[in-house]
């Protein structure tokens, strides 16, 4: 019996356990941020106006913590077992970027997952309990919204990616569809992969909600101008530099928490940090791991990317990646194998890989590229140079002058009337 229990007590001490989740996921179904001229669907279609969440994206989220968040980190007896049933201030911690549809995409994932009870409930009947949700104003929101924030270097380089190979071969393979598009949406500008999402957007919502296009409209373009837009979503967030703007501040915050989590289990309460945000925001983090492509599709409403910490048996601890596709997906979330970190991916192998795409100072590498310090060292040493040269001119002129007017002026102190020397220094004799 003792040996049996001993066995059993071994068995459960050396099974892994989740130890810290971070959740990104995008909003749900919502209604189009807009639409265009000719669209006979205008903002008047839509009840509560542009952008936002729909009773559809509602309940897409509160069913996402239904079927997913509970019975993967509310069920006991498993790896990954982390959040208890009820509301813990300190378990778990919700921030969404200041945007109406994230807001409420976030609260109606709280109210499923933490339904009042016992001492909890504050109103008879009412299954509901507030659950705070951080955010800060959009254009201060570096850590979800790096894209849209005040950054002239990320304008700088999304103009220099419009001059890629690909990006010139996307704009000459639809060259005539963007021309169609344009005459029959009655649009005045040009399309193109960073605006594409201007017309088939609107094309999307109205499908989702049985609206009738209008009749140029077809299957074909419409698939041509949602794969456009895809490209356009990936173009938004390729390269390294750009990764450190859009990605790099959340990746920092991130791998904060895990070391904490790693170093001082016993002072970092909080087991859970949520995320709600957009779909570019989840892409741009998708882009930053590897696993985002030209050909990805656009994260789907209510899918979510989740960053796991687990315990391992021999005491390390081991970071993963999965992902969900949202209402539509086949299976609750699929394990995403991070190509710049091979399984099993330590913390300290996800640390070296996810450390060169954090900012070590944001703002400072928002700056255009020529006012970047060490951009330019030949101009940097020619400026020197001639700042050095005049100081020395000035210095001599400066020694001359002093010289002559220690030796041959006398004045009188303004407010005294006390004769004093003018020496170089400025100060009185008296």
């Amino acid at each position: 019996m003792r040996v049996l229990l001993l066995l059993c007590l071994s068995v459960a001490i050396s099974a892994r356990q989740l130890q810290l989740a971070s959740l990104v996921f995008r909003h749900g179904d919502r209604s189009p941020v807009g639409t265009f001229p000719n669209d006979p669907h205008q903002v008047g279609d839509w009840p509560q106006g542009w952008g936002q969440l729909t009773q559809m994206g509602m309940l897409q989220h509160y069913d996402l913590a239904q079927e997913l968040l509970i019975k993967r980190y509310m069920t006991k007896g498993t790896e990954t077992f982390l959040l208890n049933s009820t509301y813990e201030r300190n378990e778990i911690h919700v921030r969404s970027t200041d945007v109406d549809r994230t807001l409420m995409s976030a609260e109606c994932q709280m109210a499923a997952l933490y339904k009042p009870t016992g001492r909890q409930v504050f109103l008879e009947n009412l299954d509901w309990q507030p659950v705070p949700i951080h955010t800060v104003p959009v254009a201060e929101d570096k850590l979800l919204r790096g894209y849209t924030v005040d950054c002239p270097r990320y304008k700088e380089l999304r103009e220099e990616g419009k001059k890629d190979a690909d990006y010139l071969e996307v704009m000459a393979q639809n060259k005539d569809l963007f021309a169609r598009v344009k005459k029959n949406t009655g649009i005045d500008y040009d399309l193109n992969p960073d605006n594409a999402y201007q017309i088939s957007d609107p094309l999307f919502c109205e499908k989702q909600h049985n609206l009738t296009w209008d009749d140029w409209v077809t299957e074909e373009d419409f698939a041509a101008l949602t794969k456009v837009n895809g490209f356009g979503i990936y173009k938004m967030f390729a390269g390294n530099e750009i990764h450190r703007i859009t990605a790099g501040p959340f990746l920092g915050e991130v791998l904060d928490h895990m070391e904490k989590k790693q170093k001082h289990c016993e002072l970092e309460a909080t087991k859970m940090f949520v995320y709600s945000a957009h779909d570019t925001t989840v892409a741009g983090f998708l882009n930053a791991l590897g696993l985002y492509g030209p050909n990805t599709p656009q994260p789907p409403y209510a899918s979510i990317m989740m960053i796991e910490l687990y315990l391992q048996d021999d005491g390390s601890y081991a970071v993963e990646v999965y992902y969900h596709m949202g209402p539509e997906a086949d299976s609750p979330a699929e394990f995403m194998a991070l190509p710049g970190c091979p399984s099993p991916c330590t913390l300290e192998k996800f640390k070296a890989f996810v450390t060169p795409l954090i900012p070590e100072n944001f703002d400072e590498e928002c700056q255009l590229s020529s006012s970047k310090p060490g951009k330019s060292k030949a101009g940097m040493i020619a400026g020197l140079s001639l700042f050095a040269a005049a100081l020395v001119v000035a210095l001599v002129v400066l020694a001359v002058w002093c010289r002559r007017s220690g030796r041959d002026k006398r004045g009188f102190h303004p407010t005294r009337g006390k004769p004093f020397m003018n020496d170089c220094s400025g100060s009185d004799t008296d």
